[in-house]
């Protein structure tokens, strides 16, 4: 029995030996990893000599060299200086007397405020506008306008000052609120809006807000004498409110109503001297049915001042009559040939569109408020298998929401009585793409809109449905091009509408002329002014500047 006893006693004491030997192994373990967690610490890191220098002056400044190390060794440097508050202060000084700590305060204190009014500068106070030698315009008082009074005075001025100063932009509720702001302050005065004075208000907000445009809020051009953009139009509009309500008094004068100068009426700009022997060729042109499409394009661009001029002089009815190919299912290539002789540096629609269309959804999602609207291009975005003439035509029939109608047409009843039409979303998208399930049914329409007796201005027919489209046509004057790409579509539509001197039609006339600025990069003198076109634009300017910088 002893024997197994002192075995027990011996195994024990062996499984003893054991637990403490892992134990102590385990301490060790710990013990390097903590060693290993203490010198993985960074150290603090030291201030450079030239930023020492920079807190050395400052503080020299304020003959306050004594407390220099202790902002050393606790790494006070410029930056700390605008974020430190009292409580700093006084854990940084615990060690100085209490006039140190005050003096040191003080000077803190005026430090961060100079730097905030060094931010606020440039956002506050608009810049002198230089005048124009050449316009050599004396401001009056009745001209002058002084924007950063309204802006610092106002509790509303200074939250837009704040969002540009976070934001280096406007948004369209900071731009709405700015110019309240402005005919808030103009009729307090009872100042009168003048052109010259719309000018100098829209200069100063460039002035104050460098990313804005002026064309945003004030834009004249020669098409008509009453000037466009927010600031104008709001005034006009907020006088009118307040003469219909008895708050001001109202002019009986009432101005002569000045025809608007319509696109159609602008001719070639450039010359079109008649080429030799022109006529000749076109005869042989007329006359010879035997002529390939390529031979025919041949004789067409050596002709092509001739075909021109007889445009520019007759209606569609006499320029079919004469010149046939035009109704041909290749007739579309004539009428590109004449477009590029009318404007030769036009860009394509088909690349710049492309880079261009993710932000242009990015800007459709972020103002388009129409309910239909907002339903398709969620659709957009979330179908999976969507062919590239399904988005691109969606893309475009949203814009229609975005470019709202802003013509309206006045007609008179058989009793003379004058009624105003005001054009809805729907109509402009109508007058831009005309959808239908089958071809029957898309003839069917066009019967129907003719004998409305409405006049149908070249558009885009659809079979099949925006997001899937099975055929797609343009249609002209009761001929019909077909084609097989959406933005060719509308590549020939408006050239159509240029090469023949249509006018876009009153319904979706801002969608064909956002296109015509800002992806053809054309621009005529009697182009209808729209400050909010010209904004969209330089957005979309900004981003694809962006990208590219990026990229």
């Amino acid at each position: 029995m002893d024997n197994w006893e002192n075995d027990d006693v011996l195994l024990n004491y062996t499984e003893l030996q054991h637990k403490t030997e892992n134990n102590i192994l385990d301490m060790d373990e710990q013990r390097s990893t903590i060693n290993q967690m203490t010198l993985s610490i960074p150290p603090i890191p030291n201030m450079s000599n030239d930023e020492c220098m920079k807190v050395w002056n400052i503080l020299q400044s304020w003959s306050l060299e004594c407390v220099y190390k202790t902002c050393i060794d606790q790494c006070i440097d410029t930056e700390m200086m605008k974020y430190m508050n009292c409580k700093h202060i006084r854990l940084l000084l615990v060690n100085f007397p209490l006039g140190i700590q005050i003096k040191f305060e003080k000077y803190i204190h005026d430090y961060q405020n100079k730097e905030v009014e060094q931010h606020q500068i440039p956002f506050l106070k608009p810049k002198s506008i230089p005048v124009s030698t050449a316009q050599n315009i004396v401001p009056t008082n009745e001209n002058i306008f002084d924007l950063n009074q309204i802006l610092t005075k106002s509790s509303q001025g200074s939250m837009v000052v704040d969002y540009y100063f976070k934001n280096k932009k406007l948004n369209e509720s900071c731009r709405t609120l700015l110019v309240e702001l402005i005919i808030n302050d103009l009729i307090k005065k009872n100042r009168t809006m003048t052109i010259d004075l719309a000018s100098n208000i829209s200069n100063a907000i460039i002035m104050s807000f460098p990313t804005e445009i002026k064309d945003v809020y004030f834009l004249k051009d020669v098409t008509c004498k009453a000037p466009k953009g927010k600031v104008y139009v709001k005034y006009f509009n907020t006088m009118k409110k307040l003469k219909n309500g008895g708050l001001k008094s109202g002019n009986n004068n009432t101005s002569e109503v000045k025809k608007i100068i319509y696109r159609s009426e602008d001719l070639l700009n450039s010359s079109l001297d008649i080429e030799p022997d022109s006529e000749d060729m076109a005869l042989t042109l007329l006359n010879n049915n035997d002529l390939s499409w390529p031979e025919i394009e041949v004789i067409w661009r050596k002709t092509i001042n001739f075909q021109l001029q007889y445009i520019r002089n007759n209606d569609t009815a006499s320029i079919f009559s004469k010149w046939v190919h035009y109704t041909k299912p290749m007739g579309y290539k004539l009428i590109e040939i004449d477009f590029g002789r009318m404007y030769t540096n036009f860009k394509n629609l088909n690349v710049k569109f492309e880079k261009t269309l993710p932000t242009l959804l990015s800007i459709l999602h972020d103002r388009v408020k129409d309910g239909g609207s907002v339903v398709l291009l969620r659709q957009l975005k979330e179908s999976t298998n969507l062919c590239k003439n399904g988005e691109t035509l969606t893309s475009l029939y949203l814009l229609h929401s975005l470019f709202l109608p802003t013509t309206k047409k006045v007609t008179l009843d058989e009793q003379g009585k004058k009624s105003t039409i005001k054009y809805s979303i729907k109509d402009s998208q109508n007058s831009f793409i005309i959808i239908a399930h089958t071809a029957v049914e898309l003839e069917l329409i066009l019967e129907k809109l003719k004998k409305q007796k409405n006049n149908i201005q070249p558009c885009i027919l659809i079979v099949g449905s925006l997001l899937n489209p099975i055929q797609i046509l343009i249609y002209f004057d009761d001929i019909k091009y077909k084609v097989f790409s959406a933005i060719k579509a509308v590549d020939i539509c408006l050239k159509i509408f240029h090469v023949f001197n249509l006018e876009y039609p009153l319904q979706c006339n801002n969608v064909w002329l956002f296109l015509q600025i800002y992806y053809y990069e054309i621009v005529t003198k009697y182009d209808r002014s729209c400050s909010f076109i010209r904004q969209i634009c330089s957005e979309l300017n900004t981003n694809l500047l962006n990208s590219d910088l990026s990229g």
